[in-house]
């Protein structure tokens, strides 16, 4: 019960700002691991956040599952258990995901570039209240990685997957339209890479809309404008896969005379008649 914290380092006693590893969530679930360890003396430090009794403090070697990048492995655990496991993204991995989904449960997923994580240190950390995580590096990240997962509750059958990850990039071909007073049509082409990058559409106003709403992968969004009722210039903003395009139109042009009829005697005339016309 209650709440500990622990901190560890070697060939030195660790303090609570100066440590080789400390963890200190809200739970007594507390864990320092090391890949390689040196030998030597490891010292502990335990710091009750809150007052503690019948934790179990235990030092022992761990066993590090490596996976393979793309193939899934299917896991299991208790609530509270910890489990280790290391993948390697070789030179040239656009990016690297972790996730774990499916089964039933709920783990908690950490994971850390050349180092374990812990609960104060670490890269990535995800705790959803499902078996549904994941962790993400978008930019090249070649090496080696550890991922450490944690029973928040018993867990069974569920899928963790190391994949490389490519950051989806989007274009559109257009960043401003000049819709016609009388109302109309643009199409904006939308480039996106990869092939299953999702993107999605919005207006920022009624009278304009767009179709679709959301796509994969390249695609086209149909900007409609209504006819403008009032006078004077009216603008509206599109966001189409994260870019903007500003939409401007003007109101239709008004006609006004000085006089609504015209008198004409029996022999016929001539007269003017003053035609204002305002955009």
């Amino acid at each position: 019960t209650g709440n500990v914290n622990l901190y560890v380092s070697r060939d030195g006693i660790p303090t609570l700002l100066n440590s080789g590893c400390a963890g200190f969530s809200a739970t007594n679930t507390e864990t320092c691991t090391w890949a390689s360890p040196a030998p030597g003396t490891y010292y502990i430090l335990l710091h009750g956040q809150a007052s503690y009794t019948d934790v179990q403090l235990q030092a022992r070697p761990v066993t590090i599952t490596p996976l393979t990048l793309e193939v899934p492995l299917t896991i299991s655990g208790t609530a509270e258990s910890v489990s280790y496991y290391s993948v390697t993204a070789p030179l040239g991995t656009p990016g690297l995901q972790i996730t774990t989904s499916g089964g039933t449960g709920n783990p908690n997923l950490l994971a850390g570039r050349d180092q374990f994580p812990s609960s104060r240190v670490t890269d990535c950390r995800s705790e959803g209240p499902t078996s549904s995580e994941r962790c993400r590096w978008e930019t090249a990240t070649s090496g080696l990685h550890y991922i450490m997962m944690q029973g928040q509750a018993a867990y069974a059958d569920v899928q963790l997957l190391a994949s490389s990850y490519e950051a989806p990039r989007y274009s559109v071909s257009t960043s401003s339209w000049t819709a016609p007073p009388e109302g109309g049509t643009e199409v904006i082409t939308v480039a996106a890479s990869p092939a299953t990058a999702a993107w999605e559409a919005s207006s920022s106003t009624p009278w304009l809309t767009v179709s679709p709403s959301s796509g994969v992968g390249p695609g086209q969004v149909t900007l409609t404008a209504a006819m403008a009722e009032v006078p004077g210039r009216r603008t509206a903003r599109v966001t189409i896969a994260g870019k903007s395009i500003d939409v401007i139109q003007g109101s239709p042009v008004e006609v006004s005379t000085e006089r609504s009829f015209w008198n004409v005697n029996a022999s016929g005339g001539i007269s003017s008649v003053s035609v204002m016309a305002i955009r």
